[in-house]
């Protein structure tokens, strides 16, 4: 088992778990690839299976830091590519802030 930690920014709100128990939210992180010049963004799927109210305060664009046991496993799209999955059982969650948008910018 890998236990990690990731600063990154929540792509949308959190939503309740289909059992009830628990939320799931996603984060981005950004990172530049062996030899690569171009950033890329990995989305990874937090868990958190405890009950706890922040929930209610993790939306998107909001900066989060967690720590937790991290999954990785190969998702295969119907056209018969495959995609890293990664997913994150959270121990702890921090908010850190919402982004700032940047002027001119949409997003």
């Amino acid at each position: 088992m890998f236990t990690g930690q990731l600063i990154g920014y929540v792509g949308a709100d959190a939503r309740a778990n289909k059992n009830g128990k628990g939320f799931y939210f996603h984060v981005s992180s950004k990172f530049r690839g062996s030899g690569e010049t171009e950033e890329k963004t990995l989305w990874i799927t937090c868990f958190v299976n405890y009950e706890t109210k922040i929930m209610d305060y993790i939306k998107k664009g909001t900066q989060v830091y967690v720590t937790g046991d991290i999954f990785i496993d190969v998702f295969k799209k119907e056209d018969g590519s495959c995609i890293p999955s990664v997913s994150m059982n959270i121990s702890r969650i921090e908010l850190l802030g919402k982004s700032e948008k940047k002027e001119g910018s949409n997003t």
